[in-house]
């Protein structure tokens, strides 16, 4: 996959609709997730580091997918189109990613 540098996107993040934002989370000047897409099939790929609020690294999720996770405190669920980091003490979901291409109206 080739992925490219996305500026027209619509998108939903944490419940909030976002359309065209060049950096949609940003937390001490730094963007806190990357909007890439794939130029071959169109997908909107979604690239974050998930950090405790100590800084620890949860996940490194790069173009909707998991490259690295802390697998002896979470898991993933798994399903199509999507996956959920989930902490397996208390259940507690700290990421559910959907990333099935299709319109949304805002």
């Amino acid at each position: 996959m080739s992925w490219i540098v996305e500026k027209k996107y619509k998108a939903r993040i944490g419940g909030i609709y976002y359309e065209n934002v060049p950096e949609p989370i940003v937390c001490n000047d730094e963007s806190l997730i990357k909007l890439l897409r794939d130029n071959k099939t169109g997908l909107l790929g979604v690239s974050l580091d998930l950090q405790t609020q100590d800084k620890v690294l949860i996940a490194r999720i790069e173009n909707n997918e998991i490259k690295e996770i802390h697998s002896e405190k979470f898991s993933i669920l798994k399903g199509e189109h999507r996956f959920a980091i989930v902490e397996n003490v208390n259940g507690k979901i700290w990421c559910d990613l959907k990333f099935a291409v299709e319109d949304i109206h805002l």
